[in-house]
């Protein structure tokens, strides 16, 4: 009997030193990135420069300027080149010359066209602000340190808790891109998968995990 109950406790150890060591395990894996000794760059995307996201800025300001003198010559000048625009009222005719519009559809057509030029130069601002540069888990592995693009050649930092990030697709996803949710902030945040993964296992287990927020 005591020899049982001696080989019972024997297997009872081993199970439980077995289990001890297999916890203790993934509580030293789960746990390495929350005791981090230093900023850790976890992507990185060297496709996209500062240089070539300034161009999209200039062009986005360049087209913008144009539409605002467009739609000021609208404003003043623009014809009734369309037999459905009623010309301008008490207004002399002069010969071989289209009159000038009525002022509600002069307002119209100029009014369109500085809508439109502003919704292209706002579109590429936003691009350019969130097209992710960078990703790097800062020291301790709290907070999670964003880097985008501006249209005047230099970056935009964003600096948010790791518990407010969620990423809407996984790495390994089948696109061209990766949106990343952070809270409080409108618009994802695009990560091209052009970019490099440098700790891949560690961007699983920390900025890409998809979060609920509340």
């Amino acid at each position: 009997m005591a020899g049982c109950n001696q080989f019972m406790a024997l297997i009872a150890r081993k199970f439980i030193t077995t289990d001890y060591l297999i916890f203790k395990k993934i509580i030293r894996k789960t746990s390495t990135f929350m005791n981090l000794s230093k900023d850790v760059i976890i992507y990185e995307n060297k496709t996209r420069s500062s240089k070539l996201m300034s161009m999209l800025g200039v062009f986005g300001f360049g087209q913008w300027c144009m539409s605002i003198y467009m739609s000021q010559t609208l404003l003043y000048h623009m014809p009734a080149f369309f037999s459905w625009i009623p010309p301008e009222k008490n207004l002399e005719q002069k010969d071989n010359k289209l009159p000038r519009a009525d002022l509600k559809y002069r307002i119209g057509f100029s009014f369109l066209a500085a809508l439109a030029s502003t919704g292209v130069l706002g579109s590429l601002i936003i691009f350019n602000l969130r097209s992710v540069s960078s990703i790097t888990l800062l020291k301790g592995g709290k907070d999670v340190m964003i880097k985008t693009f501006t249209p005047f050649g230099k970056y935009f930092t964003v600096i948010c808790e790791l518990e407010n990030i969620s990423a809407v697709q996984h790495r390994t996803a089948i696109v061209s891109q990766i949106p990343l949710k952070i809270k409080g902030r409108r618009f994802h945040f695009l990560m091209d998968k052009s970019g490099e993964f440098t700790q891949p296992t560690l961007y699983d287990k920390t900025v890409g995990i998809k979060r609920t927020f509340t």
